[in-house]
């Protein structure tokens, strides 16, 4: 298992949101999520299993590529709070573009 601790944070004060392309099952299946590590470092830890994704559980799909184009400009995210709230905003807007949306809570 990769050692996380060695790597940086992309910035302690500020979060992201981050998608990733959900292979296995339909086209156009999406998980988004938001957190303070580099988006990089946090699809690796559901490639590894840390901290998975419901949708990635116990079924026939895998971590795909991470998409930074379905990512809207947001402003600075620079609490829990607001991330949770740009992160509902974004798999709203991938839903109403079609995409099946897991994550986005």
């Amino acid at each position: 298992m990769t050692k996380y601790r060695t790597r940086a944070f992309a910035d302690p004060k500020v979060f992201s949101v981050y998608v990733i392309e959900v292979l296995g099952g339909v086209d156009g299946e999406l998980y988004v999520g938001q957190t303070w590590h580099t988006p990089e470092l946090r699809r690796q830890q559901h490639v590894d299993g840390v901290r998975r994704g419901r949708v990635f559980k116990g079924r026939d799909r895998e971590v795909g590529l991470l998409r930074p184009d379905l990512v809207p400009p947001l402003a600075s995210l620079t609490t829990r709070e607001l991330a949770e709230a740009a992160e509902k905003y974004v798999a709203a807007v991938l839903r109403s573009q079609g995409f099946k949306v897991y994550g986005g809570h």
